[in-house]
């Protein structure tokens, strides 16, 4: 059975919390690592200075407005099945955009390539990324199978069921 999931856009949250968070757990070593990193992560330390505690605080209560909204879907399904990406496998290039900046004709901001993912990182629930198939260029495509808070040996368990259905170990991209 097919249901939408009306859930709203998160990607300043997503960047904010990132970039909060990676510079905090690691500020003993980012000067060492900005000679190390790869060159379009380096606009992300700028941000540092750009965010208040109370853009941080917004996070969280954005964060407990987006449950309200998944928990409501897992009242009524077991799981929410999304593609993983939302675009095919793209070339990065160096001084280039960390993604596309355009999808199906929308603009979209530098995390929007993976707008079905990072959604459950903010809620905390299990997902997993199976492997389900190729375009017709034959870049992999995945699908993510997201599973109730807690339920990580359901999310297993489906994602071993689906393995099992559409076996891939022995499909390769061609190089």
């Amino acid at each position: 059975m097919r249901a939408r999931a009306d859930l709203f856009d998160m990607q300043y949250e997503l960047i904010t919390m990132v970039t909060a968070e990676t510079i905090t757990a690691n500020e003993e070593h980012l000067e060492e690592w900005k000679e190390k990193m790869y060159p379009l992560y380096l606009s992300y330390l700028e941000l540092e200075e750009t965010f208040s505690i109370r853009d941080v605080v917004r996070v969280q209560y954005k964060r407990e407005e987006l449950w309200e909204k998944v928990r409501k879907i897992f009242e009524n399904y077991d799981f929410l099945l999304t593609p993983t990406t939302a675009v095919p496998a793209f070339k990065l290039e160096k001084g280039g955009t960390m993604g596309p900046t355009e999808i199906a004709g929308e603009t979209v901001g530098p995390v929007g390539w993976i707008a079905f993912t990072y959604p459950f990182n903010f809620t905390g629930q299990p997902a997993a990324s199976v492997p389900c198939g190729f375009t017709g260029d034959g870049l992999p495509v995945g699908l993510q199978i997201v599973g109730s808070r807690y339920d990580d040996d359901g999310v297993l368990r489906a994602s071993k069921a689906f393995e099992k259905t559409f076996p891939w170990q022995d499909k390769k991209p061609p190089l």
